[in-house]
């Protein structure tokens, strides 16, 4: 844990005590402090489900990357090439920067879980009508939930 009094963090911060630290006043100037580092590059919110591309460790929500490189092979923060033909290959889900972001953003967690409840929902009927039934959707979604994940 970091000292409070410490200079890593921000000179607004400093000083203050650990139970002052778990007031709401100091939560929103942490998440301030630490929105360059917990926000996506593509849509500009917070990273959800963040994924990272292992040749240049830039991490991105992953729906944002994943429809990136439907048109691309670049990294879209440096531009270096990703793969020559499967730059999906090149990603890793890091649970523990999602972990990270959860704390950081209260009710973030239970929005994004009530997104995809509706997402799902809503989709349910276009997905049957297409002879592919959410059921088997929902298994892949639940075998990829492990922190080595390969996409």
């Amino acid at each position: 844990m970091v000292d409070p009094t410490s200079s890593l963090i921000s000179p607004a911060l400093q000083g203050l005590t650990m139970a002052t630290w778990r007031t709401p006043l100091v939560q929103t100037s942490l998440v301030k402090d630490f929105n360059h580092f917990i926000t996506c590059y593509l849509c500009r919110g917070y990273l959800i489900k963040p994924t990272t591309v292992t040749e240049c460790l830039h991490t991105f929500c992953k729906s944002c990357i994943i429809q990136h490189f439907e048109d691309s092979n670049d990294c879209p923060k440096c531009g270096i090439q990703v793969h020559e033909t499967n730059p999906l290959e090149m990603l890793r889900l890091d649970n523990t920067l999602e972990e990270i972001i959860f704390k950081l953003v209260p009710g973030l967690r239970e929005k994004e879980g009530q997104q995809e409840i509706d997402f799902w929902r809503k989709n349910k009927s276009k997905e049957n009508s297409q002879g592919m039934g959410l059921v088997s959707i929902k298994v892949t979604l639940t075998n990829c939930a492990g922190s080595y994940c390969k996409m």
